[in-house]
């Protein structure tokens, strides 16, 4: 004979290395039948045992990608535009900061238009912990390269820092650094705000390596890294 609930405690034991990754709750199952022909329900059973975990949101990030619709942005030198650019590379991040536990609102996930005017008022209305937008550089010569982080000439602290932490961890070969220039959605939005220009669609280097899949999702854990230690 046997004891059912002790049977069930020590089954629910058994799933045992609770562990916190990035903010993301992970359970490790260590799963030993203990009784004959009931393990699988029992184990089910044991389940109900373990409280239920409730990942906190970190806070919110306001991706914005950059032109859209019938303003296609800058076109590459490779022939993609610099509006499908940034909705790639929104989405991505927009995935990785979510796994990270961040709440995330797009100024657009989709291929539209959406002014200026407008994005300014989301970000207002959401105030959220940090607006990103995000771009691709462009000149009329190939020789330029790099990225860029903007931030407006009134910046705040937190976005000045950010800025700072977010081109640190830019995984590219030529680094701009931090620069200020009042661009409406930095200057006109209340929360922090900085301004990526992942790189320079004018030349060929660049072009290539913001294209690739690869580099793109390595951008998104860059950049979800330094917010990690933001303080934002």
């Amino acid at each position: 004979m046997y004891n059912k609930r002790n049977v069930m405690l020590n089954t629910a034991k058994m799933f045992q290395g609770m562990l916190f990754v990035l903010g993301v709750a992970c359970i490790v199952f260590d799963a030993v039948g203990t009784c004959q022909g009931q393990n699988v329900r029992l184990a089910a059973e044991a389940l109900s045992l373990i409280p239920t975990i409730k990942v906190k949101v970190k806070g919110t990030i306001m991706l914005d990608p950059g032109h859209g619709g019938s303003d296609p942005g800058a076109i590459s030198c490779l022939g993609y535009y610099e509006k499908d650019l940034t909705l790639k590379v929104a989405n991505r991040l927009a995935s990785e900061l979510k796994s990270a536990g961040w709440k995330v609102i797009m100024t657009r996930d989709t291929d539209i238009f959406v002014s200026l005017d407008s994005r300014v008022v989301m970000a207002n209305k959401e105030n959220p912990n940090l607006f990103i937008s995000i771009h691709g550089d462009s000149f009329t010569e190939p020789e330029p390269s790099g990225c860029t982080i903007f931030t407006s000439k009134v910046a705040s602290d937190k976005s000045a820092t950010t800025a700072m932490l977010l081109s640190h961890a830019m995984p590219v070969k030529t680094n701009r650094g931090v620069k200020q220039y009042n661009y409406r959605v930095l200057y006109k939005t209340k929360c922090p705000a900085v301004l990526i220009e992942m790189g320079f669609l004018s030349n060929t280097d660049d072009a290539m390596r913001m294209k690739s899949s690869a580099w793109q999702k390595q951008l998104a854990r860059k950049i979800t890294q330094a917010l990690e230690v933001s303080g934002i």
